[in-house]
Order: C-alpha cells, then structure tokens, then sequence
C-alpha cells in the first residue's frame, strides 16, 4: 500500500514538473495575443469615435475635435502604454495642454511595444489621427506612409512577436 502510494506521488510529480514550464509559456502567450488584439481593437475603436461625430464635453459645451480622434505611440519612451486622444487644434498630434485624453491604456504585465515601423522608416513617436467621414487617416511625423507596424513582444520571450498594421485606408490587422 505504501509503495503504491509513493509511485502515484510519483507520477503526479513528474506530470506537474512536465506541464509547468509549458503553462507559464502559454501564459506569456496569451498575453502577447490579447495585448495584440486590444491594440487592434482601441484603432478600430478610435476611428468609430471620429466617423460617428463623437463629441467631448468642455467649457464651450458638447464639441468635435478638430483633428479628429486618435493614438499616441510612444515607443521606447513608455513603451508598456499608449494614449487615445481627441485632437482639439487639428494639427494630428497629441499635446496635453491643448487636446485631451480619452484614455490611457496599459498593456498587460510585461507586453511591451518593441518597435514601431512605417513605410517610410523607424520612428520614435508616432500618431494615428482619424477624421471622418471616411475617415482621413494621418501618420505623424511620418505623413507620407502608407501603413504602419507596431510590434509587441513579452519581456520574458522576447522571440514571440505580434504585430498590429493599420493601412492608409483604416484596415486593421493582426500578424
């Protein structure tokens, strides 16, 4: 009976030590995927607010930005976050003491952006402003790109990445 006990101890020690290192991965995993997705989803969001004539509420009562709503990318800067914004004097960038901050939305713990790339190159900061109707969609600094490539990786396996396009045109998409 004791035998039989110390061998199903055993067993189980030896399935628990097998499927622990693979449960922590997937863990990693899934929140490389849902930081991804959330990304995804807060564009697909910004531009809804910009094509829907969103308005915020100031002093002046119920307004429209004039720049439309959009996303701050900082990069290497606080690259564990990202900033949705109404652009307020219309010059597609986000400035906290002219434009205000829809949100700030964390990643998940230890997702982080790796690295933003344009068409047209590497950049620090970047912002994706949407104007509606259909919606005009501006890269800043980079006016001239086509699309752009943000990449996410998990600090603890740093050879998993997922990417968010977005195209000059507003499709959004996973990689």
């Amino acid at each position: 009976m004791l035998v039989e006990l110390v061998v199903v101890t055993g067993i189980i020690v030896l399935l628990l030590s097998l499927a622990l290192p693979n449960y922590r991965y997937s863990n990693q995993r899934l929140a490389l995927d849902r930081s991804a997705h959330k990304l995804a989803q807060d564009f697909r969001r910004t531009q809804e607010m910009a094509m829907s004539g969103q308005t915020f509420t100031d002093k002046n009562g119920g307004n429209f930005p004039a720049g439309g709503y959009g996303i701050r990318l900082q990069g290497a800067a606080a690259p564990e976050s990202y900033i949705l914004f109404g652009d307020v004097d219309g010059n597609h960038e986000y400035e906290p003491a002219t434009d205000f901050e829809t949100e700030t939305v964390l990643m998940e713990k230890g997702v982080v952006i790796n690295d933003i790339q344009t068409s047209e190159g590497g950049t620090i900061n970047l912002f994706v402003t949407f104007l509606p109707p259909n919606p005009i969609i501006f890269f800043e600094p980079t006016s001239l790109a086509t699309w752009i490539r943000i990449d996410l990786i998990h600090e603890n396996d740093p050879t998993q990445i997922k990417s968010v396009l977005v195209n000059k045109v507003g499709l959004v998409s996973i990689e």
